[in-house]
């Protein structure tokens, strides 16, 4: 039983890193730039280009993806896993 709500509680903390992973990088996607500083869509974060100095970016649309995609990435993973897991208990 204890295995069982250990499995439980990580897929839950996992679901919540998804989600998280998966909003803010479609806020920060649709986020606009005034006076070199990324607004996000909900007019609450501001991220200045200044952050971005001594890294590979010029602006927050390759770290924005990075966070969709590890989102979606965590998100399919645990769906895959989940799948294999009932296809496993029921053939």
């Amino acid at each position: 039983m204890k295995h069982k709500q250990v499995r439980i509680a990580i897929g839950v903390l996992a679901a919540f890193n998804a989600l998280s992973a998966i909003g803010g990088g479609i806020v920060i996607l649709h986020g606009t730039y005034q006076d070199g500083v990324l607004i996000e869509a909900g007019g609450r974060g501001q991220f200045p280009l200044e952050w971005l100095q001594n890294t590979p970016f010029s602006d927050y649309t390759i770290p924005a993806l990075g966070l969709l995609i590890s989102g979606l990435a965590t998100f399919l993973w645990m769906a895959e896993h989940r799948r294999h897991h009932l296809h496993r208990r029921y053939t």
